[in-house]
C-alpha cells in the first residue's frame, strides 16, 4: 500500500493520520523542516517549501514561529538586538505574540501585525454589509469600495514607561469627511475584531 493512500481521502483513518502528521510537523525544528523539504524534493521532484507557496499552504507546512524566528535572527544581525517587531502585512491585524530563542541575543521578541493600514473586516461584518446593500456576498465583493468598510486601521502603541517595553494593538478610527479620529480597542461595534486569538 502506498503512503499516499493512508493520508488522502476523507475517511476517519485518513483524517486522523493527517492530524497526527500536522502535529508532528509543528514540533520539528527549523533544521528538521529544511531536511524534510529537501527529502520531499528528492522523492517527488517538487518542492513543497518554495517561497511561492500561498500563505495558507505555508502555514500548514511550516509553523509561523519558525518563519519569524529565522527572519528576526537576520534582522538582529543587521540591526542589533530588539524586543519588539512591528510589521504590516495582509488585511488582518494580530495581537502581540512571542517568538522565543531568537539568535541567543534576545530570548523573546514580541511580534505585532498592524494589518497593513487596511480596513479589515471579518465574515460577519462582510455579510452584514452585503445584506445592507441588498446583494449576495458574491455580488458584494466586486462592488464594495474601501469607503463601504469601517474606517478602522490597525496600529501599535509602544509603552516605554513600563518596567519592560510593552506593545499593544490599538485601532485608529478615522470617520469619513474629516471628523476627528480616535483610538479604539479591537472589538467595539464600530471597529470589529478580526484578530486571531
Amino acid at each position: 500500500m502506498q503512503f499516499s493512500n493512508l493520508i488522502e481521502g476523507n475517511g476517519s483513518k485518513q483524517v486522523a493520520m493527517r492530524k497526527e502528521l500536522d502535529e508532528l510537523a509543528r514540533q520539528l525544528s527549523d533544521d528538521e523542516l529544511q531536511m524534510l523539504c529537501r527529502n520531499a524534493l528528492l522523492q517527488s521532484k517538487s518542492n513543497p517549501c518554495t517561497t511561492s507557496l500561498s500563505a495558507l499552504a505555508t502555514n500548514a507546512l511550516i509553523p509561523k514561529e519558525s518563519i519569524f524566528r529565522s527572519h528576526l535572527e537576520t534582522r538582529q544581525q543587521q540591526l542589533g538586538g530588539f524586543d519588539i517587531f512591528v510589521y504590516g502585512h495582509t488585511h488582518l491585524w494580530e495581537r502581540p505574540w512571542k517568538v522565543t530563542n531568537v539568535d541567543g541575543k534576545v530570548k523573546t521578541v514580541t511580534v505585532v501585525n498592524t494589518g497593513a493600514s487596511q480596513r479589515p473586516i471579518d465574515d460577519k461584518v462582510f455579510l452584514a454589509i452585503a445584506q445592507q446593500k441588498g446583494v449576495t456576498p458574491s455580488q458584494a465583493l466586486p462592488q464594495l469600495a474601501p469607503e463601504d468598510l469601517p474606517p478602522c486601521y490597525g496600529m501599535v502603541v509602544v509603552d516605554h514607561g513600563a518596567a519592560n517595553v510593552l506593545a499593544r494593538l490599538r485601532l485608529w478610527q478615522m470617520p469619513e469627511g474629516g471628523a476627528q479620529g480616535m483610538f479604539r480597542e479591537p472589538g467595539v461595534a464600530e471597529c470589529p475584531d478580526n484578530a486571531p486569538r
